[in-house]
């Protein structure tokens, strides 16, 4: 019996821990984007239900023997497919579409080892049914589940830290030798025996839609809630463990027994949740990260209870689980789906998370009236007071819905987000702004006499103004790069002797910047767009010889984590000429970027200087934080003697490819 139970938690520690570790090798190829763990998880999901489908069928057709000795011979054909390491081939073409490309990346890797393990769960219950009939296999599911969130939690918190990824994948391929090993044993003293006949029972109710429903919904809340947090904060194994250790974790308790689930008190910490989060829509509050964070993972734990609890109550009985656990990775993954690929081809704005609160509100209050829980059954305010939270809410998702569409000229949505285009002001004063979510990624005057000023985060008190004008005094012409396109506003400061290479990952953001705005049609600088992660390119070209690289580049709220760790920064070395200089905009709401930057520039030994230049509404222009990094004294004193300067501080954090955390520089 100890076999079976060190199998399946094996094989759910091992499911679970490649998720991070595969998304943290792949991450950087595809510019750090939060549709990237996303669609990943997408892949899982569909992945599980193949594996979940795979031993339904072989349960049900086969007999004992030859399942044995089919599923032995996929997992000795899967120890051959080790190890699991991403070849740097797999990198995608700048013109490829990112979300097949992640998935033909994660099918050729991992695909088969995933498909393996995610079997395990239903195929050894199964076994574990028929070798010891008079035993429940739902603990083991619990078991499972627990397996699961414990490889998920130790990945950030030991694996990470204490391995490099080449280590990490060699462990995992030890580990999975080991798994199979044990799931062999298994199939070995299971051969002999037949599956146990199904007991008489009453099928005058057919909950499968609800084996269906339930599971899709928590796993869409799921996505939907990770891909928030992810896109205004950064994109890190970190955010990405947290929802779906939670999500787990409900799994684990509500699985393991009844008594953890109490109808009535989940309901109310769900109803708690969506009211405080409709105060915040409702009001256009800004929290503190912390404060949002824990707030959204509040309303996915409690909703992840009441869907697997009530998921509980209608599971069958032990002869039905491969058809129950075939319809729970159905709805799973249809929930991926909607998140990862049918919403951003149907909305232009990211409204899964809206639609899915109030596709989850629905569901609650149907299953109430379809079967109320003693705590809704016994007074009538109680139902009253559920309708009108629940219609109250709605009414402001709607106003939230409305206010992502209204001023917009343009929008559009893809892999790396949601773009944009707002009009505001009138006459003189009216500008058309690019947004990226939530956050202005630049503007510009409609009026012609104003065009080409060089407004929000490019003032010119701001860092990177400052810095082109020290340049432009004692340079006659300048080579200038910049990672990250917005608006185009940084070309508003090329002369005709300059010559401007600019690096844009998302096509989407190029054509916005071409069809709205005219910095760069009107730009008098030599001007060329790179199509391409800016730091995948610049790693595959020879020296540019800039005399200033600006990295400008953001996702929603965010900088790519992989443009801002010590292997990113050698590559911008590579780039910029003796004297020249590094200026980065670290501009952020939740993250306090400068130690990061300045344990760098400290490591090469260079000068910097920061530049934090107030927002001024009158002429357009954004509060802005921007750092300029150079072994140019004559550089550095200019920037500190400027109106803004302030201290680096002496706070030091280093980022790696390896390792990089924002959880030490959040605000």
């Amino acid at each position: 019996m100890a076999l079976f139970h060190i199998a399946v938690f094996l094989s759910a520690f091992l499911l679970f821990q490649v998720q991070p570790l595969i998304a943290k090798f792949i991450l950087p190829w595809f510019g750090g984007a939060p549709a990237m763990w996303t669609i990943c998880l997408l892949f899982f999901q569909a992945f599980l239900l193949a594996g979940y489908g795979y031993s339904h069928g072989l349960t049900q057709r086969l007999g004992p023997r030859k399942q044995v000795a089919l599923h032995s011979l996929l997992l000795i054909i899967a120890i051959a497919s080790l190890p699991i390491t991403p070849s740097a081939s797999g990198q995608p073409d700048p013109w490829q579409n990112p979300s097949l490309a992640v998935f033909w990346l994660l099918l050729t890797t991992v695909g088969l080892p995933y498909f393996v393990l995610s079997t395990t769960g239903p195929l050894l219950q199964t076994w574990f049914h028929n070798r010891y009939p008079d035993r429940s296999p739902y603990p083991l599911y619990a078991l499972s589940n627990l397996g699961s969130l414990l490889g998920l939690m130790t990945y950030p918190f030991w694996f990470e830290p204490s391995f490099n990824r080449q280590q990490q994948s060699d462990l995992w391929s030890i580990g999975f030798v080991l798994f199979a090993v044990t799931c062999l044993a298994c199939a070995w003293i299971s051969r002999s025996h037949n599956p146990q006949p199904s007991p008489t029972q009453d099928h005058h109710e057919k909950p499968q839609l609800l084996w269906f429903a339930l599971p899709a919904m928590s796993s869409l809340l799921l996505l939907a809630i990770t891909h928030q947090i992810t896109q205004e904060l950064a994109v890190f194994p970190f955010l990405w463990v947290l929802p779906l250790s939670l999500y787990l974790l409900s799994f684990v308790l509500c699985f393991d027994r009844r008594r953890w689930y109490h109808a009535p008190v989940f309901a109310a910490g769900s109803l708690i949740c969506l009211t405080i989060l409709g105060y915040r829509l409702y009001f256009g509050a800004l929290w503190p990260v912390a404060y949002q964070i824990a707030l959204s993972c509040a309303l996915l734990f409690f909703a992840c209870m009441m869907c697997h609890g009530e998921l509980v109550r209608i599971k069958p009985p032990a002869q039905g689980l491969s058809a129950f656990y075939l319809a729970i990775a159905c709805g799973g993954v249809f929930g991926g789906l909607f998140v990862g690929l049918i919403a951003p081809a149907i909305f232009n704005s990211f409204l899964d998370l809206d639609l899915g609160i109030v596709a989850f509100c629905i569901l609650m209050l149907w299953l109430a009236i379809r079967k109320p829980t003693q705590f809704l059954a016994r007074t009538r305010w109680a139902w009253t007071l559920l309708c009108l939270w629940c219609g109250a809410l709605l009414l402001v998702l709607v106003e939230d819905i409305s206010f992502k569409y209204n001023g917009n000229i343009a929008m559009k949505r893809n892999f790396y987000g949601v773009l944009s285009v707002e009009e505001n002001g009138e006459g003189q004063d009216h500008y058309l702004a690019l947004s990226h979510g939530a956050v202005y990624h630049g503007m510009q005057y409609s009026d012609e006499t104003r065009s080409r000023q060089a407004v929000s985060y490019y003032g010119e008190d701001s860092g990177v103004a400052q810095s082109f004008r020290y340049l432009k005094k004692h340079r006659q012409s300048l080579r200038i790069g910049v990672v990250g396109l917005g608006v185009g506003t940084l070309a508003a400061y090329g002369r005709a002797a300059d010559e401007i290479r600019i690096y844009e990952i998302d096509p989407d953001v190029y054509a916005l910047a071409q069809s709205h705005f005219t910095y760069l049609r009107d730009c008098l600088s030599k001007l060329e767009v790179v199509l391409g992660d800016g730091r995948l390119s610049l790693a595959q070209e020879a020296p540019r010889e800039f005399d200033i690289l600006v990295l400008d580049a953001f996702s929603g709220g965010s900088i790519p984590v992989h443009l801002l760790t010590r292997e990113a920064f050698e590559v911008y070395l590579k780039h910029v000429k003796p004297n020249g200089a590094i200026v980065c905009n670290i501009s952020n709401r939740y993250l306090d970027l400068a130690p990061v930057m300045q344990a760098h520039a400290d490591q090469v030994g260079f000068h910097t200087a920061f530049v934090d230049s107030p927002g001024d509404e009158d002429r357009l222009v954004l509060d802005a934080t921007w750092i300029t990094i150079s072994e140019n004294r004559g550089l550095i004193r200019f920037l500190e003697l400027q109106r803004y300067a302030k201290s680096p501080g002496e706070k030091r954090v280093t980022w790696t490819d390896e390792k990089a955390s924002p959880l030490h520089i959040m605000r």
